[in-house]
């Protein structure tokens, strides 16, 4: 007869995260100096994103939709964009 495995005990879970709060608003004019990442993926482009960081800082500053327009000049230049949650 073979040996039974031994069994793992059980792992704790970790705690649950807090809701975020999303809003929107205009990006930081203080964050003069910003990187934008394109989120583009053909199997889902109607839901593209470009996510914008703060180049110094490294600081996520917020997430603009671009659905099918992520080549446009309002995606490329966003006034306003998904914020978020305060720290």
């Amino acid at each position: 007869q073979a040996a039974a495995a031994p069994v793992s005990p059980a792992r704790p879970q970790p705690a649950e995260l807090p809701v975020e709060t999303l809003s929107t608003g205009p990006i930081a004019a203080s964050a003069t100096e910003r990187v934008y990442v394109a989120d583009v993926a053909v199997s889902h482009i109607s839901d593209g994103r470009i996510r914008v960081f703060d180049a110094r800082h490294g600081r996520f500053l917020g997430m603009v939709s671009t659905g099918y327009v992520a080549t446009s000049r309002s995606a490329r230049t966003p006034t306003s964009c998904t914020l978020p949650p305060p720290t």
